[in-house]
């Protein structure tokens, strides 16, 4: 039981053998003390809470596994260190703790080291040629479209981590685990800093089953997963903002439109998010830090109320959310795929030399990491287009 007597309590004391910084441990490897507080090795697992890791050191716990390894004189790896959610009260009996929700995060010892592991769920339709789906039972087969290793790089440059392995299991057509080992140097790193590292990289692996897509990004941003995201390129889809768009100059309204609008002409939509930076790289933008934004009453009616009047036709299942980070706030702006009798999508005013020329109208497209606006002959183009196919039904021939 977790609450005991003082006379049981000095019992177990006694039998404490080994001692690394928190963490005491008895010879045998079965009752431990994180903080002072019980736990139990039930042969297959020891089973903790998110709370236990505060102020345990990761050398501490190598010390420890290496130490009971050797003097029980074992050549295979010891029970994993599973951590579990939620809240214990003093009356928790620790036989129920294994029936406590699992994070799905563990630390392992693997041939000396401690290894993260994080089990990923992910559904990931596949099909063959003729469109039915086939059954992938081999192991480590990578599942379709999802590259762990390039996905998580930044992230895991950004933490100081590095991909050990990644074990895939295919257990229907489209359900997938993944088992991601997750290997780093335990100097002066704590176990719940790396297990709150290991949950971003969980959150980043199972919202991007089929690669990084602005889908992606506004789960993650949606989650309380925003540090995910950096390290990670703009791209054809992500548009990234340091500052509150400018409510209080024209030129600001019309660049707030464009930001938005350039993602509606595109065939896949796109994401601005505002409250990251960026930085150039060489090869395109990166997403570098978190700028929060300073919360502004009524933000978001701003946002659509400029959408609304600037954009023209109005963008379809548009969303704008403002979405609290800590103290202050992000705005994420999504553009799902539009139908293509609407486009091209106009803004209602242009930047000409500097100045907000109210009586024009942009027409702007995603290129790369970059907006690029529309030159007057495609403009042309599609009027004719448009003409010719009013005046006769059919569209003209080249």
């Amino acid at each position: 039981m977790a609450n005991r007597s003082g006379e049981a309590w000095q019992s177990v004391l006694k039998d404490m053998r080994f001692t690394f910084g928190n963490i005491q441990v008895d010879e045998d490897g079965y009752c431990w003390l994180l903080n002072g507080v019980e736990r139990r090795d039930r042969n297959d697992a020891l089973d903790i809470v998110e709370s236990d890791l505060k102020d345990i050191s990761a050398t501490h716990l190598r010390q420890m596994y290496r130490r009971l390894q050797k003097h029980q004189g074992l050549d295979y790896p010891l029970s994993d260190m599973v951590i579990h959610t939620g809240e214990i009260s003093s009356e928790f009996d620790l036989r129920d703790l294994p029936d406590l929700p699992t994070s799905d995060v563990k630390f392992s010892l693997e041939e000396g080291e401690i290894l993260l592991v994080i089990d990923c769920y992910l559904s990931i339709p596949s099909c063959d040629d003729e469109g039915s789906q086939p059954h992938i039972t081999a192991l480590n087969a990578p599942p379709p479209g999802l590259d762990v290793a390039v996905l998580t790089a930044p992230l895991l440059s950004r933490k100081r981590l590095s991909l050990v392995d990644v074990d895939a299991y295919n257990y229907s057509d489209d359900f997938w685990q993944l088992s991601v080992k997750i290997g780093f140097n335990p100097r002066s790193r704590m176990l719940s800093d790396l297990y709150y590292d290991a949950l971003e990289v969980k959150a980043l692996v199972e919202a991007s089953a089929g690669g990084v897509t602005h889908r992606t990004v506004a789960e993650l941003i949606r989650g309380g997963h925003v540090k995910a995201l950096l390290g990670q390129p703009e791209g054809d889809w992500l548009e990234a903002k340091s500052q509150h768009a400018d409510f209080d100059s024209e030129i600001g309204k019309i660049r707030l439109a464009q930001w938005v609008a350039q993602f509606a002409n595109t065939p896949a939509g796109g994401v601005v998010v505002l409250g990251l930076a960026t930085k150039n790289r060489g090869n395109g933008d990166v997403i570098t830090r978190i700028t929060p934004l300073p919360r502004q009453p009524g933000v978001r009616r701003k946002y659509v109320q400029v959408l609304d009047t600037k954009v023209i036709p109005p963008i379809e299942n548009l969303r704008v959310e403002v979405i609290a980070h800590e103290e202050s706030d992000l705005v994420l702006i999504e553009v799902p795929p539009q139908s293509e009798e609407n486009k091209p999508f106009l803004v209602h005013g242009a930047v000409v030399e500097g100045k907000a020329q109210g009586n024009f109208f942009s027409i702007v497209r995603r290129r790369n990491d970059e907006m690029a606006s529309t030159h007057p002959a495609n403009v042309h183009a599609n009027l004719t287009v448009g003409r010719a196919f009013l005046r006769r039904g059919e569209l003209p021939r080249n």
